[in-house]
């Protein structure tokens, strides 16, 4: 939307990044102390590049009706640790968002969520604002505004996993019992077993 017709969403999402200011500039506060001991390289993080991905569904209300939910993560480098600094480049993204008129339907909600290994000791505003949002039980929140149109998570990969372990273990379990029974099965059996019409 951000785009002329015929752009793809590569081009699009480039011109997204391109409103937030600094978006690509690395400080020292960005990298943790203890990670510099590791032997990491500000010199060579410099030239990677953040991955920005994005996907729309539909999705339901408790009244039943629809909406298009959208969501845009902004995964960062595995030597950044995650900062106010990072918090704001996802409220610019709110901010272009809310201000831009092809994103203004009220059909519209957003999940903006930032990414990263973890979030540094010392930053206040990212650990000040998951604690509320712990208390109002929506974990990772960090904003929310425009009658909850928008919001703002920052996750760690181990949350991501953890959440994913959680809401799918039934399958999971499932999946590992179906697992163990064909373990046991000779090859020839297996192929038996798939060769066998279907009931």
């Amino acid at each position: 939307m951000l785009g002329a017709e015929e752009d793809d969403f590569q081009n699009i999402s480039f011109k997204l990044r391109e409103h937030v200011k600094g978006i690509n500039l690395i400080d020292d506060c960005d990298i943790e102390a203890s990670d510099a001991e590791d032997g990491l390289d500000i010199e060579g993080v410099r030239r990677q590049v953040d991955l920005f991905l994005a996907r729309k569904n539909i999705g339901f209300n408790s009244r039943g009706e629809s909406f298009y939910q959208c969501t845009i993560i902004e995964i960062k480098r595995p030597a950044v640790a995650l900062n106010e600094k990072h918090l704001k480049q996802i409220k610019d993204y709110a901010r272009i968002i809310s201000e831009h008129s092809g994103f203004s339907m009220e059909k519209m909600k957003f999940e903006i969520i930032l990414v990263g290994r973890k979030v540094s000791e010392k930053d206040f505003d990212i650990h000040s604002a998951l604690e509320t949002a712990d208390a109002k039980n929506e974990p990772g929140l960090v904003f929310s505004f425009k009658n909850d149109r928008i919001k703002g998570y920052v996750k760690t990969w181990g949350t991501i996993f953890a959440e994913f372990d959680l809401a799918n273990h039934y399958l999971l379990d499932k999946l590992q019992m179906k697992r163990d029974s064909l373990e046991h099965k000779s090859s020839e059996q297996l192929v038996d077993d798939l060769q066998k019409p279907s009931e």
